[in-house]
């Protein structure tokens, strides 16, 4: 009885052992599993309209027009220091949507002659666009399109609406002026 109790004796405490060494394995294969996947993921964050103001606040026709300036801001520790962002504002209406020039801004330790944003400062910019005008803008929407590349992969960053509504007083006179004028027979 004494030669097997210390023959499970000996069994438990390899057992044991073995048993550590496994917890040991595991833990370290975990850490550097963590450590992977927090360096992988160092994709762009998505965007708050909080970061954008729009001028006018409410889009306006001007002639046949919609003149639009966009003031932006990315925050610190927002931008990537390898991927190049680029921004295209879109008004989308019944029917269709318009699309102003795209702008593109990079990290700071991409090459590329894009305007280079601090990942420690974070950042400011003004866009200026027009719309031609067509009569379905009157129940517009402007958003941000966000398309980013990193190296050799690229992934979008869902849109951001910054301003609703198109007032079109001016469009909606001269409709009104137009048709007063068929009534009478001019």
């Amino acid at each position: 009885l004494c030669a097997t109790a210390h023959g499970c004796l000996n069994l438990i405490t390899k057992n044991t052992q073995i048993i550590k060494l496994m917890m040991k394995k595991t833990s370290l294969l975990l850490l550097v599993v963590a450590v992977l996947m927090s360096s992988c993921s160092s994709k762009m964050k998505t965007v708050s309209a909080e970061y954008f103001t729009v001028t006018p606040s409410v889009l306006e026709v001007v002639g046949s027009e919609i003149p639009v300036t966009i003031d932006g801001k990315f925050p610190a520790k927002f931008f990537n220091k390898n991927s190049v962002l680029t921004i295209t504002p879109v008004l989308k209406y019944e029917g269709g949507e318009a699309l102003a020039e795209p702008v593109t801004f990079q990290g700071e330790k991409v090459r590329g002659n894009d305007r280079a944003i601090s990942y420690e400062d974070g950042g400011t910019f003004r866009m200026k666009m027009q719309y031609g005008y067509v009569p379905a803008m009157e129940d517009a929407e402007l958003y941000l399109r966000f398309d980013v590349a990193k190296g050799s992969k690229t992934y979008t960053i869902p849109e951001v609406k910054i301003a609703d509504g198109c007032v079109a007083t001016s469009q909606l006179y001269r409709r009104t002026a137009a048709m007063a004028n068929i009534a009478v027979g001019e």
